[in-house]
């Protein structure tokens, strides 16, 4: 679409009709200012393409298609120019030596020349002096809490404990005494388990007592003495030890005597 012809028949047509500017903006709805610039060469927005097509007796492709301006008038050329003109035109152009053409890379290295220079900033690599300070202190500072963390941990696995004894078992053992029947049990079972470190040359005495229901452990109590040598035990597993009783029906109560093995 082109806006001047497109504004070239706006005006013609209002005028035909009889319009002036203010009537025909009134006619369409809009303001003065934006009929003038459609007929400056505006194109019209979509919205107001059918009103100004109604306003003005037109189909709206008649109106996009709009209409030729006029070409104005040339002022005739003087004789002499024109001779000239007409000469220029049929007699071969003569290149003058001290006028020709740059050629294309000329050019380029004319305008890269003129292209403003940046300045590198001072130091290394484009970094100031500040800038690189203040980078190898970010660095310091990093290697430095690399080897806190590393002395922290290497330090805790240096000192960890080595060694089970009755005192800190319970951090690494689970010891469970169960029946292995439901109703009136006389077979018992003592399940040792590690919990979170490898246990190896595990050897504990646990004693085990038993008693009738009712009864007091430090009354007549019967206590069986479970041995466990040489046991390796990798976190999770579990070793254990059968007891079997002559009377049904017992609570029991476990304790360990001696214990002793490595951690690892």
């Amino acid at each position: 679409m082109d806006g001047k012809r497109i504004g070239y028949f706006i005006k013609e047509k209002r005028i035909e009709l009889g319009f002036t500017v203010e009537q025909f903006a009134a006619e369409v709805g809009v303001t003065r200012f934006l009929a003038e610039d459609w007929e400056n060469g505006t194109i019209p927005e979509t919205q107001h393409l059918l009103p100004i097509a109604n306003v003005l007796k037109c189909e709206v492709e008649d109106l996009l298609k709009g209409s030729e301006p006029p070409t104005p008038p040339q002022p005739q050329e003087k004789a002499e120019e024109q001779e000239e003109r007409q000469l220029s035109e049929v007699l071969p152009q003569q290149k003058d030596p001290q006028k020709e053409e740059k050629s294309y890379y000329e050019e380029l290295n004319e305008k890269i020349k003129d292209l403003p220079t940046t300045t590198q900033a001072s130091g290394e690599n484009g970094f100031s002096a500040a800038d690189r300070k203040f980078g190898y202190i970010l660095l310091a500072i990093f290697v430095a809490i690399l080897l806190v963390l590393f002395v922290a941990t290497w330090g805790a696995y240096l000192t960890r404990e080595r060694n089970l004894t009755v005192e800190n078992y319970r951090e690494y053992l689970t010891i469970k005494v169960l029946s292995t029947r439901n109703v009136n049990p006389d077979t018992y079972e003592v399940r040792v388990t590690a919990k979170n470190r490898k246990i190896y040359d595990l050897d504990m005495e646990v004693g085990v007592t038993f008693r009738l229901y009712g009864t007091s452990l430090d009354g007549n109590g019967v206590v069986h003495t479970v041995t466990f040598d040489d046991a390796d035990l990798v976190e999770g597993e579990t070793v254990s030890k059968v007891i079997h009783l002559s009377i049904m029906g017992f609570e029991c109560g476990y304790e360990v005597i001696n214990i002793s093995g490595g951690l690892d």
